[in-house]
């Protein structure tokens, strides 16, 4: 209508107060839509916003009627303009991009058998592929220790990285953490563990709450736990923010076979809460526990809790007065949910009990060294094993140790490749601890082409 003054009359005092900034529009959507109000006005050279009664409004109100009353097939004398989707939301367009990348090569080769044309470059090629299948037109890489890994340019790379590092379930992790929890999610590129590195770097939340140690690190001494979920460290943190509910502090469980935590927020930390808590959170979920270490707080040590112990029969270990090492393990724990806490919750703080179960989701998910597995991927035994069956346990984890030591490698293989391991040297001598086995191969009597590359001497497998 090529309109350059325009004077506007709406019976909305709400509306005619905001655009005029007497009002200030707190609403995501209202601000939204005040926004794109402002954006319109600005095309025009001069306008007046006015506020009438409703009964002035008659003629907008009828046109309003007119557009949602009457039916498509009758003919109009006045235009109706149809909206697909509100004005506030802006229409994008994603641009499709084919451009060569690191898969290219290997997945014209499994396919078509296209070779570069030099013969250095095609051996190479050849060699590489080996490793990699086409299935269904997605190419797939093929692990030592797990199944076909799916592979990713490093755009989408970086988007499953982000997701993984600071999205519902992200626990702002280190880089060498970060890109393993990807690898273990099925996904492969070459650059996982520089485009990690790079990502954790970029980050501004673990700048800003990262460790800065200001003593020595220690090798921690390790409280044995007969079968999982039958010794549990409890803890409190606190107090924090002022959370809904007038909550302050988190009860905290951990596991010391599995490392499995639970933790709930309180307003008050009393013994009858406590109680509640060990027998919502562990006794109904994973049985009545062996025992259960905690701190010479009046919570714990009192006779509400002892006696409720004793009904059932769980052990109650107090750690040494004034050392909280001797709990170290949900020490650990806490420090590890206070600092995921500050990591997602930046200047809210109060928000805390919201975020705690993603906390928690994050450390469950999180690759434990202890347990060789997430926590929600350990393995429940079937039945607990008896005191005869004890020692068996601790002679299967020696005889294991070097298994572990191999399916490491072997997940070290399926993220850098066969490079990161080369061959030894032949001549140099071998070394081993205590509690290592190994078999010694016969050298041959009379040198042999096949043994062209062995050495002499009787070497381990």
């Amino acid at each position: 209508m090529n309109a350059k003054q325009i004077r506007i009359h709406s019976d909305s005092q709400l509306i005619v107060n905001q655009v005029t900034a007497d009002f200030a529009a707190k609403d995501a959507s209202m601000y939204a839509y005040l926004s794109t109000a402002h954006q319109l006005l600005r095309s025009f050279q001069a306008y007046e916003i006015k506020q009438i009664p409703r009964g002035e409004n008659s003629h907008a109100d009828a046109l309003a009627r007119l557009a949602s009353a009457i039916n498509d097939k009758v003919g109009r004398k006045v235009p109706v303009e149809i909206l697909a989707q509100p004005s506030t939301v802006t229409s994008e367009a994603c641009a499709v991009r084919y451009e060569d990348t690191w898969m290219s090569p290997i997945y014209l080769y499994l396919t078509n058998g296209a070779l570069t044309g030099d013969k250095a470059q095609a051996r190479k090629l050849r060699y590489r592929s080996a490793r990699y299948t086409v299935i269904n037109d997605v190419l797939y890489k093929r692990g030592y220790t797990t199944p076909y890994l799916k592979c990713l340019t490093a755009e989408q790379g970086e988007y499953i990285l982000l997701e993984i590092h600071s999205g519902v379930c992200g626990d702002h992790s280190g880089s060498r953490s970060l890109a393993y929890k990807a690898f273990r999610q099925g996904y492969f590129w070459p650059t996982m563990h520089q485009d990690a590195n790079s990502l954790v770097k970029r980050c501004d939340k673990c700048q800003r709450f990262g460790n800065v140690p200001h003593i020595p690190a220690e090798a921690l001494t390790p409280i044995v736990s007969p079968w999982p979920f039958a010794q549990w460290g409890l803890d409190l943190i606190g107090p924090m923010p002022q959370g809904k509910g007038q909550v302050k502090y988190a009860v905290v469980a951990v596991d010391y076979f599995t490392k499995w935590v639970e933790a709930e927020p309180l307003a008050t930390i009393t013994a009858a809460k406590i109680e509640d808590f060990v027998w919502t959170h562990i006794c109904c979920r994973f049985g009545i526990p062996y025992a259960i270490i905690t701190d010479n707080g009046r919570q714990f040590d009192s006779e509400l809790f002892r006696q409720f112990c004793t009904r059932l029969k769980i052990n109650l270990f107090f750690a040494s007065p004034a050392h909280p090492q001797s709990n170290g393990q949900v020490e650990a724990i806490n420090k590890i949910v206070k600092k995921l806490l500050k990591r997602q919750l930046d200047k809210a703080k109060g928000a805390w009990p919201e975020k705690l179960p993603e906390a928690l989701w994050a450390i469950r998910t999180s690759y434990r060294t202890a347990s060789m597995n997430p926590q929600d991927g350990t393995k429940f035994p079937s039945e607990e094993p008896s005191e005869e069956n004890l020692g068996d346990y601790c002679l299967y984890r020696i005889l294991t140790t070097n298994d572990h030591l191999t399916r490491g490698r072997k997940r070290q293989l399926d993220v850098t490749g066969p490079s990161a391991y080369p061959l030894p040297n032949p001549t140099l001598p071998d070394t081993f601890d205590l509690g290592h086995v190994s078999c010694s191969r016969p050298a041959p009597t009379v040198p042999h082409r096949k043994y062209k590359h062995n050495a002499r001497l009787p070497r381990p497998i």
